[in-house]
This record gives structure tokens, sequence and C-alpha cells, in this order.
């Protein structure tokens, strides 16, 4: 009971590194690959982490280039050329 309640703890845990590279390369599933002493086993992902993590760093990309424009533009203004 305990063991399996950790487990779910860490699960949860997982997911506030959405904004992780590292951690959206770690949890890409993998399948198995044939290597010189016989087939390595596939690596077990999480594939709504790697998607968290896309739409995680898409939003602040959105974001940051809105702020970006709103400043750019209210320099603009300030120098009378806008």
């Amino acid at each position: 009971m305990e063991s399996r309640l950790a487990r779910q703890e860490v699960e949860n845990i997982r997911f506030l590194g959405l904004a992780s590279p590292l951690m959206a390369a770690d949890s890409t599933p993998m399948t198995e690959v044939a290597s010189g002493y016989g087939a390595a086993k596939a690596k077990l992902g999480s594939w709504p982490l790697v998607g968290g993590y896309f739409v995680v760093t898409l939003s602040a990309i959105a974001v940051l280039l809105a702020i970006n424009i709103w400043l750019f533009q209210q320099r603009w203004r300030l120098t009378g050329r806008g």
C-alpha cells in the first residue's frame, strides 16, 4: 500500500518538470535495441510529459514574444517614430 502511494507521488512530482528539456528527453519512450549481448529492454516513457513540455515551452515563447513586441511599441512611441 505504502509503496504504491509513493510511486503515485513520484509520478505526480515528475510533472513539475514540464519546462525541463532534459526531463522531456528522458521521458521519451524508446523501442528495443539489438545489442551484442541480446535485445535491450524498451524504455518506458511518458508521452503526456513530453507533450506537456512542448505546450509549456510554446506558451512561454508566445507570452515572451508578446511582451517583447509590446515593449518595443512603447519605446517607439517615446521616440516619436511610432
